[in-house]
């Protein structure tokens, strides 16, 4: 029987944006994958929870975002659980309850640099392969070798993709929001539709 392979792509999507579903696209054709999942954070340690949006809103513009789509789906596994959200304790779930899949969590390269710093990061890379997309800014060497320190450190199966530079972020699309500029083709048309109709990020 074939392993199911499925990327997991994680973060408050607070909103959801098309570097996001490029990301994804891109995670899905080049790499293999099965499906894509769209996986927002539920309580997020990270975050200020006065920043984010209730995750209810954050999920109903995903799924505006992804419809159509059928290898992008929409994982609730992190919003549906009460308390931090915390990436180890989500691939640890999945992987009981998958065991016969294969995860391939799927982040910024420069959260290599950092990852080692989140909640018990070697449960992480024992329970699935790492997908990095690089960005312009970070210096390749310095890159691949901090990918290199963690493969000898923690038998970490990392691969450095090769993705289109798209500086987009959630944090600049909020901003933009708020100050009147235009999001056109920064988001589907969903999901613009829906932040007008519910008025959000106006500041």
């Amino acid at each position: 029987m074939k392993t199911r392979k499925i990327g997991l792509l994680g973060g408050t999507f607070n909103p959801i944006h098309n570097g996001h579903l490029m990301l994804a696209e891109h995670a899905y054709s080049v790499y293999g994958l099965d499906e894509v999942w769209i996986m927002p954070s539920g309580v997020s340690y990270q975050k200020k929870a006065d920043q984010v949006l209730p995750a209810i809103q954050r999920i109903e513009m995903i799924r505006l975002a992804i419809q159509g789509n059928p290898h992008l789906q929409l994982c609730e596994i992190e919003t549906a659980r009460a308390g931090n959200t915390y990436t180890s304790d989500t691939l640890e779930q999945l992987h009981n309850d998958m065991p016969d899949a294969e995860f391939y969590f799927i982040l910024g390269a420069d959260n290599l640099y950092g990852i080692e710093k989140w909640k018990d990061a070697e449960r992480i890379f024992m329970h699935c392969s790492i997908l990095a997309a690089g960005r312009d800014h970070i210096e390749i060497d310095k890159l691949t070798a901090q990918a290199e320190y963690l493969r000898q450190k923690y038998q970490a199966k990392i691969t450095l993709m090769q993705t289109p530079n798209i500086d987009l972020s959630s944090e600049m699309i909020r901003d933009y929001i708020a100050h009147g500029t235009s999001v056109r083709y920064l988001l589907q048309d969903e999901v613009i539709a829906y932040i007008e109709q519910h008025h959000l990020f106006r500041g």
